[in-house]
């Protein structure tokens, strides 16, 4: 595991210092970020609004697109480990490799390198598929959340994770505190 997420970690490292990537949104995110955090109300940087994201980088104004690019490595690499979690946690004996080849996927792995939230959604959700299967509800819940609120789209996952609950479960089985 270990292996797994310092090569997704290291092997972007020369793309961190590209700037804020080649979407035009990502360069209305720290314009935002700046706005919020000097008048300390919350602005939208494209609608419907990524206030997950936005808040966030309005905490890292004016560290520059290294710290924006880093902090989306980071979040994308926490990704890689929930998916391969999954996939142990489902029994597959190469859920390593399945791991590589969602950070080595080039979409996913592009764009962990830049300010765009995709792979923070991305995340976000494969940790809530992770805590369903772990029977962790209030965890998977925090997690829905924070991805609804990078991407509204998101709260698509809601249908298919309580569809899914109600088989983790034996009949007549509570849930457990966290």
């Amino acid at each position: 595991m270990f292996l797994l997420l310092f090569l997704t970690l290291v092997s972007r490292i020369p793309f961190l210092f590209s700037g804020y990537g080649a979407e035009e949104d990502a360069w209305a995110l720290p314009l935002v970020a700046e706005r919020i955090a000097h008048t300390g109300h919350y602005e939208m940087s494209r609608l419907p609004g990524h206030p997950v994201q936005e808040l966030t980088y309005a905490m890292m104004a004016g560290w520059g697109p290294l710290a924006f690019n880093l902090c989306t490595l980071l979040i994308s690499t926490v990704g890689v480990l929930f998916f391969a979690l999954v996939l142990h946690h489902a029994g597959s004996a190469s859920w390593w490799l399945g791991g590589v080849m969602l950070a080595f996927t080039p979409l996913y792995y592009i764009n962990s390198t830049n300010a765009m939230d995709y792979t923070w959604s991305i995340a976000f959700m494969t940790g809530t598929l992770y805590f369903v299967l772990r029977r962790n509800m209030i965890l998977a819940g925090i997690l829905l959340a924070l991805a609804t609120g990078c991407r509204i789209t998101s709260l698509a996952l809601l249908l298919p994770m309580l569809i899914l609950i109600p088989y983790l479960f034996k009949p007549g089985e509570r849930t457990k505190p966290a």
